[in-house]
């Protein structure tokens, strides 16, 4: 009788373990479960600003399946901004809705984080609990708790001429913004000013004009701040102002105590004709950056660089009309894949999915066309 209850007892502790297993698997994947795409399935998830919506592209089915809203309501006016990607979620930076929605990997809504009105988000990142977010028309940076949803935000850091986009991790402390400075009178971008914020109580420590006097030549509207992992040097990309003052500034970030100061490392101007785009990516120690027209690759080193020296140009890009504005590097089920993404003016867009090999021989030629005005994408990998 003892030697069959031993049998049982043990049984029984097996049986509960293994259940107990079951159910942190399913909790684990619950992230997953609630939403419209398929667990085990790839996707690219492209932002579509106009319409306000999601539009997902299964990948081995080759097509695109039903778009989702980028909101709670499906006709309201979003204007989405950035798609944004964590271990566990989501997150869609909605500029005109002054709001950040969060969904479950699978793109099942969770909820709308609301923030101040006249914030006008434009670019956020993610660093532990908390999301930092650039105020593109108030000139301040919110800190958002993920968890309570409570929001600090700094001092306008602008007080005309607000255009606050690029924001940047700068280490476990600070953050760096930059002021594009639009010029409503003139309808151009002017001088550039970046500025360095202390994370914990959003103070700023530190601010440099992105003037001529400083670059060595006429570029505005940085748009975007690639922080090395060294958080010393800084590599800064100038849109410009509609097919000129664009090009590449690479500076170093010297901190001594609570004091920072800038040295200029590089900086190389584009051909008139020639601007970067509004969305770069960083892989194994490199920046990738397109143009309206081409790809570039430049290694995240202290070096001095320019566009004849030390970045890499690809142009083995097959359109017939360049518009080239978003470049993406992330991991799927079957290895590592660049995407460009193509958005000609009043003509459908396209884009380009191909694996990363050595960078001269990429080679974009096959294109998948779609409507709409896709800002931004995100690399949904499938379990």
């Amino acid at each position: 009788m003892r030697k069959n209850l031993n049998f049982f007892c043990l049984h029984s502790k097996k049986f509960s373990l293994i259940f107990l297993l079951l159910i942190l698997l399913v909790l684990s994947s619950c992230v997953f479960q609630t939403g419209v795409l398929d667990v085990f399935k790839d996707y690219i998830l492209f932002l579509n600003s106009t319409g306000n919506v999601i539009l997902p592209y299964d990948i081995a089915g080759d097509e695109f399946i039903d778009a989702i809203p980028v909101g709670e309501q499906a006709n309201a006016n979003y204007a989405p901004q950035q798609i944004i990607g964590s271990d566990n979620y989501i997150y869609v930076v909605n500029s005109l809705d002054n709001s950040i929605s969060k969904f479950t990997l699978n793109l099942g809504f969770i909820k709308k984080y609301l923030l101040p009105p006249g914030t006008n988000p434009y670019n956020a990142f993610i660093d532990g609990g908390y999301m930092y977010i650039s105020g593109n028309v108030s000139g301040r940076v919110l800190k958002l708790d993920l968890e309570t949803d409570k929001i600090t935000s700094s001092d306008q850091l602008y007080q005309e001429n607000c255009g606050l986009q690029t924001i940047a991790n700068f280490g476990t402390d600070y953050l760096l913004t930059i002021n594009t400075n639009y010029n409503l009178n003139t309808n151009l971008y002017e001088d550039s000013k970046l500025y360095i914020l202390k994370k914990d109580n959003m103070q700023k420590v530190a601010e440099l004009d992105l003037s001529q006097a400083f670059t060595g030549l006429d570029l505005v509207n940085f748009t975007q701040a690639v922080v090395h992992d060294d958080n010393q040097i800084v590599d800064l990309l100038a849109t410009g102002n509609y097919y000129n003052q664009s090009g590449f500034l690479r500076l170093k970030v010297t901190q001594s105590g609570s004091s920072f100061s800038f040295t200029k490392v590089s900086s190389s101007k584009l051909s008139d004709g020639e601007y970067i785009g509004g969305v770069s990516t960083t892989y194994d120690g490199a920046l990738y950056f397109v143009t309206n027209s081409n790809l570039y690759r430049t290694v995240l080193d202290d070096s001095t660089v320019t566009f004849s020296s030390g970045i890499e140009k690809n142009s083995n890009i097959e359109l017939e009309n360049h518009q080239i504005s978003v470049v993406k590097i992330g991991e799927l089920s079957d290895g590592v894949y660049i995407t460009i993404l193509n958005t000609p003016w009043k003509k459908p867009n396209q884009f380009s999915l191909v694996k990363l090999t050595n960078f001269s021989l990429l080679n974009f030629s096959k294109f998948v066309e779609f409507s709409g005005y896709p800002v931004d994408f995100y690399y949904r990998k499938g379990r």
